[in-house]
């Protein structure tokens, strides 16, 4: 079995999250659940390997950042007390 790791994984659902159209947008509201979830503890066990994650995706190019920045303004839209878009910024 193969299990993502715990912090690509959050960093992919953001990604994922912006991303549905049409029959998948249902999925929109879970994807940013489970991302925000997951940072969010995340932020007090791994802060180091978060950021430095998020680093590498945002210096993958501008179609890379931009998902993860839209998936993260969507984040903090809809999370805004856990504080993530304070936390991850844009290097």
């Amino acid at each position: 079995m193969n299990v993502p790791h715990p912090v690509r994984f959050a960093l992919h659902k953001l990604i994922v999250a912006g991303e549905r159209e049409g029959a998948f947008q249902s999925k929109y509201g879970k994807d940013l659940m489970q991302a925000g979830l997951l940072l969010s503890v995340l932020r007090d066990q791994r802060p180091r390997e978060v950021k430095d994650a998020w680093a590498d995706l945002i210096g993958r190019g501008q179609g890379w950042s931009s998902r993860a920045l839209r998936g993260l303004c969507a984040l903090e839209k809809r999370f805004s007390s856990a504080g993530i878009g304070d936390w991850l910024t844009v290097p």
